[in-house]
């Protein structure tokens, strides 16, 4: 145990389960669908706030990414 945490972290990250990861990107893929449809319901439904702001707080939510990913810069354990 004491030998796996003094590997430098490229090893350990390279120690991923592919199907927990494709576990992740199709759950991904899913919610975000039903993210989208759910928008377009409402869209066609009249209701315009509710895609309005899940515009906003999407274009919100990937600028606050960019910026933190900006200011921290990429590291080696990103």
């Amino acid at each position: 145990m004491v030998a796996a945490l003094r590997r430098p972290s490229a090893q350990r990250a390279t120690k991923v389960d592919n199907m927990s990861r494709n576990r992740i990107l199709a759950a991904g893929a899913l919610l975000w669908t039903v993210a989208i449809v759910d928008g377009l319901a409402h869209f066609v439904s009249g209701d315009l706030i509710a895609p309005a702001l899940m515009a906003i707080l999407g274009v919100a939510g990937a600028s606050w990414i960019v910026l933190r990913r900006g200011r921290h810069g990429l590291s080696e354990d990103s």
